[in-house]
């Protein structure tokens, strides 16, 4: 990849330089909140695999970029228990885990980005997260 300013960004898949939102594919530790009126999620580490121009651009590449991580996508929804995309376990979100995600994002300021959209991939539990 070719080197670009520091607010621009260089799609994974059609290699055009962007600007702005920012599709990506993460793999973070977190843990959801249900406590409030509406929940949330608690990123403790979150690590960025790829961005995107464009939701096509991520989707031709999600299969590529998972299968590289040697996880299985199962899309397993914003539920409170979800099964480990690797051994089926039931896995409490509400405790702390790792999960992989699509996400929009877009910058607020310099240097606070808000995230619009977010779609799990999937989740892991403690042995098969490590």
């Amino acid at each position: 990849m070719d080197t670009v300013l520091s607010d621009q960004f260089e799609c994974f898949h059609c290699r055009k330089t962007f600007g702005g939102g920012v599709y990506e594919i993460v793999h973070e530790r977190c843990r959801l909140h249900f406590e409030e009126r509406v929940p949330y999620v608690e990123s403790l580490n979150l690590r960025g695999l790829e961005c995107y121009c464009s939701r096509a651009c991520l989707e031709s590449r999600v299969d590529r970029v998972m299968a590289r991580e040697k996880i299985p996508v199962t899309h397993p929804g914003p539920d409170r228990i979800a099964n480990c995309s690797i051994c089926r376990t039931p896995v409490d979100r509400t405790e702390v885990h790792h999960a992989y995600l699509a996400t929009l994002s877009e910058p607020l300021d310099d240097v606070t980005w808000d995230t619009l959209q977010t779609e799990y991939l999937a989740v892991l539990c403690k042995t098969c997260g490590r």
